[in-house]
């Protein structure tokens, strides 16, 4: 766990770049861990935006992390 909160602020601080659909991808998994399945009734439009992923963090990236997110179980 300690070394997953490492990687995390790593990217975020711009010290690891990656790629956006690996952004993507690691940011649906980490809200997977934090928020557990998709729930449409909990996870309403926008939820993604409470979570900080890269310092360049878009919309659009957010909209990928969420649909990410939906398909984990």
């Amino acid at each position: 766990y300690q070394f997953f909160l490492q990687i995390k602020k790593d990217i975020l601080q711009g010290r690891l770049t990656i790629s956006n659909d690996l952004a993507a991808t690691l940011g649906a998994h980490a809200i997977q861990s934090e928020l557990g399945d998709y729930d449409p009734k909990r996870h309403i439009s926008g939820y993604v935006s409470e979570f900080r992923f890269i310092s360049n963090q878009t919309v659009e990236l957010e909209e990928q992390i969420s649909e990410l997110h939906k398909t984990m179980m």
